[in-house]
Parts: C-alpha cells; sequence; structure tokens
C-alpha cells in the first residue's frame, strides 16, 4: 500500500512537472502568435480605450456589442493585463494560464469522480495545444477549463447541490457560455445525460414517482439558474446564427480525422500524425479493456433470476457514462454538420469535443493502476516529441509578429493603417493587428469586428468616408464602407507583407498606383518581407 502511495506521489510530481515543461515554449517567444492571437490583442487594446479613452481614433471606428455574447473569457483577461503591461506579456500571461488551468482543471475532474486514476490526467496535456488553438480559437478552448470544473462540482455532490454549491457551479455555468456558445450547448446535453444516469434506478421504476419529485426540489434552484441561462443561450442563437447549410467534408476524411487524432495535429501532418495515431492507440486499448470488464460484470448480474433485464443493463452503467453517451452523440453529428454551419469549421469543433469528452469519461473508469501509470509514459513521450517539432516553427512565427510589432515605432497615435496581405502563409493573415495590440490606431482589418459573435463591432453609423491617396475605391478593403458619413479621412499608412512582387500583378495596380503617387516608404525589413509607407500630407 505504501509502494502505491509513494508511486502515486511520484506520478502527480510528474504531471506538475510536465505541466511547467509544456508551457516553456511560451517564455522562450517574444509572442507566440497564431491564426486569431494577434487579432485578440488587438480588440482587447479597443476594449481598453473605448472604456478609459474617450478622445480616441477607436471611437469612430468600432463599438461595444451590447448583446451578452459569448466570446468575452480572453478578451476581457487581455483587456485587464493589456491596460497596464505590454502586449506579448499580457499574452502569456492569459496563455499561462490557459496551459496550466488546462490540465489542472482536468485532473481535479478525475480526482472528483476516480482518485486513483492520476496517471490518466496526462491524458489532457495533447489537447493543450491543439489545432483550433493554434487557429486562435482561445475563447473554445479555455471554455474546456470551467467545463471540467463544473463537471467535478456536480460529481462532487452527488448531483445534490447546497447553497454554496449551487452559486459556484452557476458562475461556472456563466463563464461556459461567456467563453463559448458551442461548448455551452454541449455541455448542457452533457450535464442532463449525467443527471439522468444518476437516476437510472428512478427513472425506470414507476413507483419511484415521490424520489423523482424529491429530486426535483432538491435541485430546483440549479434547474432555474440554468433555465435563465439557457434563455440567454437560445436568444444568442436565434440573433446570430441561422446557417445550418453548406458541404460536409467527405465521409473518409472525417473517419481518418478520428484515427489520427486530428485535432492535435497543428502544423506538418508528416511528423506529427505518428503520434497522434499512437495516442489513439493508446485511448482505444484502454477503451477496449473498459467494456470488456463492464460485459463480464453484466454477465456476473445477470445470472441473478430476479433480476430485470432493465437491471441487469442499468447495474452495467456508472454515473459518468452520460459523458460517454454525449461524446457518441457529437461523433455522430460530426458527420452530419456541414463544416461551414454555425461558428464555422465545425468539424474541427466537434472532433475536438469529442475527444474531450470521451477522455474525460475514459479517465474516470475503472482502470489498473500499472496500466494509467503505462499510458501517462506513452502519452508524455508523445507530447514532448510534438512540442519540440513544432518549436521551430512557433520560433519563426515569433520572429515575424516581432517584425511587424516593430513598425509601430514608425507609426504615429490617431492614424489609419491598411494592411495588405501578400503571404501565402494563412497563420499571417491577421498579423498586421499587432501593429494595433499598444497604440491608439485602427488597422482595417478585424476579423472579429466583422462577426457578430464577438464583444467588439464595427461602428458602421460613425466610420469616415476612407480615400487611398486620391482613390476612394480600392481593393482589400476588411471593413464596412461608408456610404453617407459626411466626414473624409485618408488611410495615413499602408502596410504590406509577404512576397512584394505581387504588388507588381495587375489587380494590384490601384494599390500600386496611390502608393507612388500619395505615400512615401518609411519603413522595411532586411529580408523585404514587410514594408511600410506614409501618406504625404501625414507629414
Amino acid at each position: 500500500m505504501k509502494t502505491l502511495f509513494r508511486i502515486s506521489l511520484i506520478v502527480d510530481l510528474f504531471f506538475y512537472i510536465a505541466i511547467i515543461l509544456n508551457a516553456l515554449p511560451l517564455f522562450c517567444l517574444k509572442f507566440f502568435p497564431t491564426l486569431d492571437g494577434a487579432s485578440h490583442l488587438y480588440n482587447a487594446n479597443i476594449i481598453d480605450r473605448l472604456i478609459s479613452d474617450k478622445s480616441s481614433i477607436i471611437h469612430d471606428f468600432f463599438t461595444m456589442n451590447t448583446f451578452p455574447v459569448p466570446n468575452w473569457t480572453t478578451n476581457i483577461l487581455l483587456a485587464c493585463t493589456n491596460f497596464f503591461l505590454p502586449a506579448f506579456i499580457a499574452e502569456k500571461i492569459v496563455l499561462v494560464i490557459y496551459l496550466v488551468g488546462l490540465p489542472l482543471s482536468f485532473k481535479y475532474f478525475i480526482m472528483s469522480v476516480a482518485p486513483n486514476n492520476n496517471g490518466l490526467a496526462f491524458f489532457i496535456f495533447p489537447f493543450c495545444y491543439s489545432f483550433l488553438f493554434y487557429m486562435g480559437f482561445y475563447n473554445f478552448c479555455f471554455s474546456f477549463i470551467f467545463v471540467f470544473l463544473a463537471m467535478a462540482n456536480y460529481f462532487k455532490q452527488e448531483g445534490i447541490f447546497s447553497g454554496k454549491r449551487t452559486l459556484i457551479f452557476f458562475i461556472l455555468v456563466i463563464l461556459i457560455y461567456f467563453s463559448h456558445a458551442v461548448t455551452f450547448g454541449f455541455f448542457i446535453i452533457v450535464f442532463i445525460f449525467s443527471v439522468m444516469m444518476k437516476n437510472l434506478p428512478v427513472i425506470f421504476n414507476p413507483g419511484n414517482l415521490k424520489s423523482i419529485k424529491k429530486e426535483i426540489k432538491n435541485n430546483r434552484w440549479i434547474i432555474l439558474l440554468l433555465l435563465v441561462i439557457l434563455v440567454l443561450f437560445i436568444g444568442f442563437l436565434s440573433v446570430h446564427f441561422t446557417s445550418f447549410s453548406g458541404a460536409s467534408q467527405p465521409f473518409s476524411v472525417l473517419c481518418q480525422w478520428i484515427f489520427l487524432c486530428k485535432p492535435v495535429i497543428t502544423f506538418v501532418y508528416e511528423t506529427e500524425y505518428k503520434y497522434t495515431t499512437v495516442f489513439f492507440l493508446t485511448a482505444l486499448s484502454i477503451f477496449i479493456m473498459v467494456l470488456f470488464k463492464r460485459a463480464s460484470d453484466m454477465k456476473k448480474g445477470s445470472d441473478v433470476s430476479h433480476k430485470r433485464n432493465i437491471d441487469i443493463i442499468t447495474s452495467g452503467l456508472n454515473k459518468s457514462d452520460g459523458i460517454l453517451f454525449s461524446s457518441l452523440g457529437i461523433i455522430i453529428l460530426f458527420f452530419i454538420v456541414p463544416d461551414n454551419s454555425l461558428a464555422g469549421m465545425m468539424s474541427d469543433r466537434l472532433i475536438l469535443l469529442f475527444y474531450i469528452f470521451f477522455i474525460m469519461w475514459l479517465a474516470v473508469q475503472s482502470v489498473p493502476r500499472w496500466l494509467t501509470y503505462v499510458a501517462a509514459a506513452i502519452i508524455i513521450f508523445c507530447q514532448f516529441n510534438l512540442v519540440k517539432n513544432r518549436f521551430k516553427i512557433n520560433k519563426e512565427l515569433s520572429e515575424c509578429a516581432s517584425e511587424i510589432y516593430q513598425v509601430t515605432n514608425y507609426i504615429e497615435d490617431g492614424s489609419v493603417i491598411l494592411p495588405v496581405n501578400y503571404s501565402d502563409n494563412y497563420l499571417l493573415t491577421h498579423f498586421s493587428n499587432y501593429t494595433a495590440v499598444e497604440k491608439d490606431v485602427v488597422v482595417l482589418e478585424n476579423v472579429e469586428a466583422s462577426m457578430r459573435w464577438f464583444p467588439v463591432k464595427w461602428n458602421e453609423a460613425k466610420i469616415p468616408r476612407l480615400f487611398l491617396g486620391n482613390y476612394l475605391d480600392f481593393p482589400h478593403v476588411y471593413f464596412p464602407l461608408s456610404r453617407q458619413e459626411p466626414t473624409q479621412k485618408p488611410i495615413d499608412y499602408v502596410l504590406i507583407w509577404g512576397d512584394m512582387q505581387k504588388l507588381f500583378m495587375e489587380r494590384e495596380k490601384r494599390i500600386k498606383d496611390a502608393l507612388s503617387e500619395s505615400y512615401s516608404e518609411v519603413f522595411s525589413n532586411s529580408s523585404n518581407t514587410i514594408k511600410l509607407f506614409k501618406y504625404h500630407a501625414a507629414d
């Protein structure tokens, strides 16, 4: 017994060391760029200036979304830290909260349900740096922290909430909603299934009507609070999400995504799939072992002659199986829901949700301790090879982000910047936003403001009529054009990054002409891949 206890302590120690090592890349780089990461920093700066600086040029272009939309969690964290710290430090703080909070909350969930399974807490590490994390879907990724904590809270209380626990649970559910609507919707499904699994004996016994009424009475406050949030959620969906159309990924591709653990493949398929496949096979092996043990236990139960069939089936289920049934429902939707429906990239979202809920269930099953430790060793080996292989790309992206960030030294406050992206690397799409993460400037490309489900939106009623040199119409327009606003304003700077040869293409003629007629080059990096041009009249 003492030996097992010591081994358990050693495993826990390695878990905490793994958390530190897993977050280490953040501290080796100035920025940790992702596709939408720069946009999150930019919008955090916008929120700060909308609240604290009435004279800012930001007010002429942006306003706050008055509807209580999700996607607030990381925006408010970044806005708070970016208010008094440099942007790259604010980013580090928020990402450290995520990279530490995700494994700790997952471990807390496991310890709340199956304390002997501490080795299976390592299952979460591959999903810390998921594909959607590198897409910059921070709010979506953050939402899993609150899911783990909320479900741990539920299972610890055996589904019976006291006043204090009700408040904690309600706050966690609110945080899930204000992190991401999709996660919130599926959390409600998981929660309902978990409640049903806890009450199976009551549900299948017609004589237990009084027990059902008692259960409802005991949890009346949590039911009421959930209904309030559900009304908010339904209102949000009715206003902001209407489309379920679009093409789906081919069936064979979707099957491959499952077997290769696609959510964990980020940059280079050829170097990553061998590790993600090992992770999938490890999880599959434990899953099959659990099923065999369940089947064996049910067979023993069936030998008791007086038991009803339904009693035999329910005896083979446990309180966590609502999570499994929910994950199986998600995988069905994964094959049905079009990829471009709702918030977009639904196939990627659903496969990640499936794996998150699947490992939640798997990690709290009855598994031999030695197997949990073997699984932990395999997962850590795969995870740190993945992190090591990705670091070179992380470093290249950080260097590019830092170069664009340095361009701010040549830009004056109160300016408007037109970004022109000639890069073929999709991860650099929003890198122009690094010029506006601290200064009082407007970059005319804001992916969040162009959507309806983020805290910041374009102030369409106030945006001035912009002109590029002598032109009112020009390419690379990522913002709503003003046709009624009498105020006219020149675009003060043009930022170009990527392949400069594309500037000489026929479709870019107006940009090229405007630059040669009305702008002067004020910055060019050593590799000639980043250039900044300033409007003459701004001199």
